[in-house]
């Protein structure tokens, strides 16, 4: 049966008044720049986005206290008034009969920090042009600085960060957010799309392919003259990564956490545990010629990018990748009494490998 997704649609005044009266105040406060910049952290679902923008949000705040806004569609849902009734009733829908709302909301939300040169970070899925294109020209036209961190993660763990997340819902409130199979993928092959507009149109001012744990495999910027600084290989950098075999580590950490979910799917009620066990099924076929045949705690799969602790640090080290370097998969070493840059280029915290980021 096919899912009608104005089935609970608002009316344009009720959407216009939940936004004004709720999502302006509680969401969309600071103070404007004069050049504003914008960070775009993208990727297909389940790909670690939540964690990573952090790290940009922590990094863009200034030292009054006054952060960059948060352009997600998933925390406007939920201002939704029937969201937690759908989400109870069954968690398969309720993202789907909210998403009319939630993406007026999410554009609304983009206008209003366009018209108040706010800074922004904004999380892409990369699924149509909806997503990323047009939302990325209209920030270049308002005259923003518009920087992208896409994360290179193989559809086995952004399916299992989708799965893991959905669990820890399920186990805290008792319903999840399940996302649908047919989007993920519609995202995981969207994120090519993207990738490669951004080597042909230079639509951004900087780009980072990124693994889950923040460490970069590939940078690039444009010079004065809006050109790139190297040859432009977004797209090859993230199928490279996306399909390069695991170290022995990786593929340890990688178990350890469908253990983890295993355990989780066995507490699960019968109707939500059959799909459960079966997307775990899936994810391990997905994973099978990647993972190293004698997995262990080996060594990391590759140096810390830096030993950053706090936004201070790792805003020291931004404006290196601004002006084009270290390069990408190089350790970066800070530049101690150099001002932090206003605009964002990319956290390098690694976080804890699969296990971060859901």
């Amino acid at each position: 049966m096919t899912l009608d997704r104005a089935r609970y649609a608002l009316s344009e005044q009720e959407n216009e008044r939940i936004f004004r009266r709720r999502i302006v105040p509680q969401v969309l406060g600071g103070s404007g720049r004069r050049l504003p910049a914008v960070v775009f952290v993208a990727g297909q679902t389940g790909a670690g986005k939540s964690a990573l923008a952090s790290l940009v949000t922590r990094a863009l705040t200034r030292a009054d206290g006054t952060g960059p806004v948060s352009l997600n569609l998933d925390i406007y849902k939920p201002y939704h008034p029937e969201y937690d009734r759908l989400l109870a009733e069954d968690d398969t829908t309720a993202g789907a009969y909210t998403s009319i709302d939630g993406h007026k909301w999410m554009e609304k939300a983009e206008a209003y920090v366009i018209s108040h040169r706010l800074d922004a970070v904004m999380e892409s899925a990369m699924r149509d042009p909806r997503d990323f294109e047009e939302p990325v020209a209209r920030f270049r036209d308002a005259g923003y600085r518009v920087e992208v961190a896409v994360l290179a993660v193989h559809e086995a763990c952004s399916r299992l960060g989708a799965l893991e997340r959905y669990l820890r819902q399920v186990a805290v409130t008792g319903a999840g957010r399940l996302i649908d199979r047919h989007i993920h993928d519609a995202c995981y092959r969207g994120v090519f799309r993207s990738a490669d507009g951004i080597d042909t149109s230079r639509v951004v001012h900087s780009v980072f392919a990124l693994r889950r744990d923040a460490y970069c495999v590939y940078s690039n910027h444009l010079d004065s003259a809006g050109q790139w600084v190297r040859e432009p290989g977004t797209a090859a950098a993230i199928a490279l990564e996306r399909n390069r075999a695991w170290t022995r580590s990786e593929t340890h950490r990688f178990a350890c956490s469908i253990a983890v979910a295993r355990d989780s799917i066995r507490s699960l009620a019968p109707r939500l545990r059959e799909s459960s066990e079966a997307e775990l099924r899936d994810i391990l076929d997905l994973a099978s010629p990647l993972r190293h045949p004698q997995p262990g705690a080996g060594p990391a799969a590759h140096p810390p990018v830096v030993a950053a602790q706090d936004s201070a640090d790792i805003r020291q080290w931004w404006p290196q990748l601004a002006q084009g370097g270290p390069a990408a998969g190089q350790p970066a070493t800070g530049r101690h009494g150099t001002s932090p840059s206003p605009s964002a280029n990319l956290p390098a915290r690694p976080e804890r490998g699969f296990e971060a980021g859901r």
